[in-house]
């Protein structure tokens, strides 16, 4: 669990320096190129689609996580708009939650429980 809290770090902390050279040189509204680039059918635009449809699926992951309770829903919408730069920290801090056990982290304390 080790290893994959320090690659989380690691790929935050990568974004996030990334994040702030784009904002210093484009500024922070991303959408209209984002949307262009989804409509031009282009390499830039499948990579769009592609983020959307991976931070979809993490959202989704975090809501179940949280049996679709409202903060769940909540939590998941937040990583599906904040990608990586939000989903992150949600990560890191269900890894310490967790304890180091990956059933845990994966499934959710309260749903093993039950």
């Amino acid at each position: 669990m080790a290893k994959l809290r320090m690659l989380v770090v690691v790929l935050f902390g990568t974004l996030t320096i990334y994040t702030l050279f784009s904002v210093s040189i484009e500024g922070v509204n991303f959408l209209p190129g984002f949307f262009a680039d989804l409509m031009s059918m282009s390499w830039r635009g499948q990579v769009n689609l592609d983020l959307v449809t991976f931070t979809t699926l993490a959202g989704l992951w975090v809501a179940w996580r949280h049996d679709f309770s409202t903060a769940g829903i909540i939590m998941g919408l937040i990583v599906v708009g904040g990608a990586m730069l939000l989903f992150a920290p949600y990560l890191l801090y269900a890894i310490r939650q967790s304890k180091g056990d990956f059933t845990v982290l994966f499934m959710g304390q309260r749903r093993l429980q039950s």
